[in-house]
């Protein structure tokens, strides 16, 4: 019995050991690799989520070498958000730029050359865009204006918004 009893107290010592091992792992790991956070907004919510998020997204640019804010644009989106659009550019720090591919269309039309620093060029080969997906910096936002329900979110993934960062690049770069 007495050696049972020493055998069942060393089993619960390893199985804490193993919860503490792991528990370590788990924190160096989330140093490391920062865990994405998604964060969802409905369709009513999404002008004031700009308007409160915008300002954080500039300054995260501007950790940048190159502060651009890039991606891709379903033209709905500035029909619907030209508001945002004007505040956005009288708030923007002067070294911040934005590339966007996005969709032939009369708004677009209309604020060409409102804004220097806001560069958009038509997606020829790739068809329409029937979202906007924005990379700044380590965040990638998607925005669903085509469509009801309307909706949008936002993930924080350092790696996720770096090689997305790449690939807009390569697609800047062709078009």
């Amino acid at each position: 019995a007495l050696i049972a009893a020493d055998r069942h107290q060393l089993e619960q010592r390893e199985e804490a050991l193993r919860a503490v091992a792991e528990s370590l792992l788990q924190q160096s790991a989330s140093k490391s690799y920062p865990v994405p956070t998604i964060r969802f907004i409905e369709g009513s919510k999404i002008e004031s989520f700009l308007k409160q998020e915008t300002p954080k997204w500039l300054r995260a640019l501007e950790n940048l070498p190159e502060p651009v804010w890039v991606g891709f644009q379903d033209s709905t989106f500035a029909s619907m958000h030209q508001k945002w659009i004007d505040w956005q550019w009288k708030i923007a720090p002067k070294s911040v730029s934005l590339n966007m591919l996005t969709n032939q269309s009369d708004i677009e039309k209309r604020l060409a050359g409102k804004y220097p620093k806001r560069s958009m060029r038509y997606a020829k080969n790739l068809g329409g865009f029937t979202a906007s997906t924005w990379i700044v910096e380590e965040f990638v936002v998607v925005i669903n204006t085509r469509i009801k329900p309307y909706y949008a979110y936002e993930i924080h993934d350092a790696l996720l918004a770096d090689n997305m960062r790449k690939l807009f690049k390569e697609l800047w770069d062709k078009s």
